[in-house]
């Protein structure tokens, strides 16, 4: 059911839709901008796709980038940064590009908007203008987008106006294929969190919680 959705204004649910083939879409000048990347926290199943999307970005960068992830210990159904840094290394990207942002595990779960504030503080606090990629899975790219554009949005300090993001989808996994998401609490096919992510999306904006679908086009355009 897709009420939430539903209860949004027609404008909003344009807006929404546009963001999404927005989002999914990339950009084909991607490498000549970035900065840095950041991994958005996913569940082990797929966690194959965001990881080979920073690879292909990385090797095929033409700036010196740099890899962002999360320490993220809480909840344990996302993986580590150890564990990533492993396998990214394994895949001959460098050690000392890669940056981790340690995120205090006080025992309440870390979620994607949570994840997002602690990111752009953590480059607030960097104090230079920089341009950053956020891959997530491609379900879950339209709400780690929204979510990033509102902790900066939402955010009270002037530095985070010098940040840029952009939105840099990770490879498709069969949609077809049973997975898990969402801390591990949800299960289903791919193909499935599509509706699912929509309907969080627009939850979180009618709670306040996410800016509006039509404010976070207009930064993403204009930006």
């Amino acid at each position: 059911m897709l009420n939430n959705l539903l209860a949004l204004n027609p404008e909003e649910i344009e807006a929404l839709l546009k963001l999404q083939t927005i989002f999914l879409s990339g950009s084909s000048l991607i490498n000549e901008w970035l900065d840095y990347v950041f991994v958005v926290s996913q569940t082990p199943n797929n966690q194959k796709s965001v990881l080979e999307r920073t690879v292909q970005i990385y090797n095929e960068s033409v700036s010196d980038l740099r890899v962002v992830l999360g320490d993220v210990k809480n909840p344990p159904a996302c993986r580590h940064a150890d564990q990533i840094i492993s396998e990214l290394t394994g895949e001959l990207v460098l050690r000392e590009d890669i940056l981790v942002i340690d995120f205090p595990d006080d025992g309440i779960p870390l979620n994607t908007y949570t994840e997002m504030v602690g990111l752009v503080q953590w480059l607030a606090d960097l104090k230079f203008t920089c341009t950053v990629g956020i891959i997530a899975s491609p379900f879950h790219q339209l709400r780690s987008m929204l979510s990033v554009l509102s902790a900066q949005e939402q955010s009270n300090d002037p530095r985070t106006k010098n940040i840029k993001f952009l939105s840099v989808p990770g490879t498709s996994l069969l949609w077809n294929q049973e997975s898990v998401h969402s801390q591990g609490i949800l299960t289903g096919k791919r193909h499935e969190f599509i509706s699912t992510e929509l309907e969080r999306v627009a939850k979180f904006y009618l709670k306040d919680d996410l800016i509006a679908p039509t404010r976070a086009l207009e930064i993403y355009l204009n930006q």
